[in-house]
């Protein structure tokens, strides 16, 4: 039997709700506009600032609107809320009509949007974006990592030079790799590597006003990084960036649901799940770099490398037995703080472990 609605106030509701497809570009974007029966609207090309989206959508009534995931989406979903519309963020990756589409164009790729929205937004695969203020706050995370990643890059350069001449620079720390090098730099290569050096040590001071401004942000915005901190190699930084990644620890039910984690699975299969792009990439960094320092200070002792593997999966609440190779620490050490910023950590037995040898 087919039942129809008789409510008049649901009908005209549904009648004349509207759907909103936009297809971001760099410098302009399309958007389609479509009515509760899903017919044509209209159509637009917009240049992709604040100034005309904004004028665009406080002239709109309210409606649904979807944009995928990209550079632009958080700050452009962000004026879309303000100004009364509901917006669905998709994630790109999960759209398959979109990006393995025959007839792929701006234009088109906006009108998918508006359609789907207006069908199902679950069909969308939609994320949450994090606020203007943490991504404030993750933006000077990735500007350190940018800064860090230039100093590597031409400290590299300076030692690959002096290599091809037969020389070799001193082993030292990054911080201090101009200091060192200005006192044993060769004769020969004196004028050539001294912009190198001297931009190393103008990097080296850039990264520690970055780190300093770490310390202030974790200290006044994210109380619970001092939580995570109780973890043996856990600084400010690794803390705030994982708590900057999850930005709200009652996204995910499980630890595993959050992507940062290794499962087992049957013999001879990959064992490593697929983490997402974009943040998530940020917090595998921090774990990498959480598990080189807990390496260096706990030394190679069998019983200690054996506890620091078992670790993050006992703290997460995972099963199975533990997997070999130090490529899957970082993973479980990041499940392990992520189940950490949710839920609270159990005791770090790193801590509680006798000091072992240096290995040889």
């Amino acid at each position: 039997m087919t039942k129809h609605n008789t409510n008049p106030k649901t009908r005209k509701t549904r009648a004349t709700s509207r759907s909103i497809g936009i297809d971001l570009g760099d410098r302009f974007s399309e958007l389609c506009v479509l009515d509760g029966e899903g017919a044509l609207v209209s159509q637009a090309r917009l240049r992709t600032t604040r100034a005309a989206l904004q004028e665009y959508f406080g002239a709109q009534t309210p409606a649904r609107v979807a944009l995928e995931t990209g550079t632009h989406s958080g700050w452009v979903s962000r004026i879309a809320a303000v100004c009364g519309h509901e917006v669905i963020v998709a994630n790109a990756r999960e759209v398959r009509k979109i990006h393995q589409s025959n007839r792929k164009n701006d234009r088109a790729d906006a009108e998918i949007l508006a359609r789907m929205v207006r069908f199902d937004p679950q069909l969308l695969a939609p994320i949450v974006h994090r606020s203007e203020q943490m991504q404030i706050d993750i933006s000077l995370i990735r500007a350190r990592d940018a800064l860090v990643s230039a100093r590597t890059k031409l400290i590299n350069a300076a030692r690959g030079l002096t290599k091809a001449l037969g020389g070799r620079l001193p082993r030292c720390t990054s911080p201090c790799f101009a200091q060192r090098v200005r006192e044993q730099m060769p004769e020969e290569l004196a004028s050539t590597l001294a912009p190198l050096v001297a931009a190393v040590d103008a990097l080296t001071e850039q990264i520690r006003s970055c780190d300093q401004r770490v310390e202030t942000v974790a200290q006044e915005r994210y109380p619970e990084t001092a939580l995570l901190q109780q973890i043996t190699g856990v600084g400010t930084l690794t803390s705030l960036a994982f708590v900057l990644t999850l930005f709200d620890k009652g996204r995910f039910a499980r630890s595993r649901d959050s992507g940062l984690e290794a499962r087992g699975c049957a013999a001879g299969a990959d064992r490593v799940t697929h983490c997402s792009l974009a943040s998530r990439r940020l917090g595998l960094a921090a774990a990498s770099q959480l598990r080189s320092r807990r390496l260096t200070r706990c030394g190679l002792g069998s019983r200690r490398l054996r506890s620091l593997k078992a670790w993050p999966i006992g703290a997460a609440g995972g099963g199975g037995s533990v997997l070999l190779g130090l490529t899957l620490i970082p993973r479980r050490c990041a499940t392990g703080i992520e189940e950490g910023a949710s839920n609270g950590l159990p005791p770090d037995p790193i801590a509680s472990l006798p000091a072992s040898r240096k290995s040889r």
